[in-house]
């Protein structure tokens, strides 16, 4: 569940967390599956260090 108070620059960083609450919460565990997780979980991170990394 997303916070209550988004901030509009997090907004991409909360849209993958939604895929990815979907995607684990499908129940389907293929080997296809299982990557788009590895995959969303990688630009999540990626997504998190760009915007606060750029935070001033």
């Amino acid at each position: 569940m997303p916070p209550v108070h988004q901030l509009s620059f997090e907004r991409p960083i909360y849209e993958l967390e939604a895929k990815l609450a979907e995607l684990e919460a499908s129940g389907t565990a293929t080997d296809e599956v299982k990557e788009q997780i590895r995959h969303v979980k990688q630009e999540i991170l990626r997504l998190r260090k760009e915007i606060y990394d750029n935070l001033d």
